[in-house]
């Protein structure tokens, strides 16, 4: 089954090819992943855009790294994302580069959600 997110503007959808674009140079790069409420089909003009980036088992923790400094360095002279970032207050581009494996740790009865329960949350559901 192929879900196709739903973007509320242009500018998200702009972006959003120029993420997918850009991650699948990579042969480290499996998936790319749009997350969170465009995910969900819930996201408004003022959302933000969410993404994770799955890579192959095994690659490097260094390699992860280096692809995520490249990025940064990339996204900040590309021209759909400065539009988008200047089309509202709200207008973030999260990008997170991720192995797909998720850990839970210890909780406390009553605690806050933890890091893993959000990951699942935001990258698999």
């Amino acid at each position: 089954m192929t879900l196709i997110p739903i973007f509320p503007t242009q500018l998200h959808l702009d972006a959003a090819e120029f993420t997918k674009e850009y991650f699948l140079r990579f042969p480290e790069v499996d998936t790319v992943l749009v997350v969170n409420s465009c995910a969900r089909g819930q996201a408004v003009p003022e959302s933000d855009l969410d993404f994770a980036i799955l890579v192959k088992p095994g690659t490097d923790l260094t390699d992860i790294g280096k692809m995520e400094a490249d990025w940064r360095a990339y996204s900040a002279n590309v021209p759909a994302f400065t539009r988008y970032k200047k089309s509202s207050p709200y207008a973030c581009l999260h990008v997170d580069v991720i192995e797909g494996r998720y850990e839970p740790g210890i909780m406390e009865d009553g605690g806050a959600p933890d890091y893993f329960e959000i990951e699942i949350g935001n990258q698999v559901c």
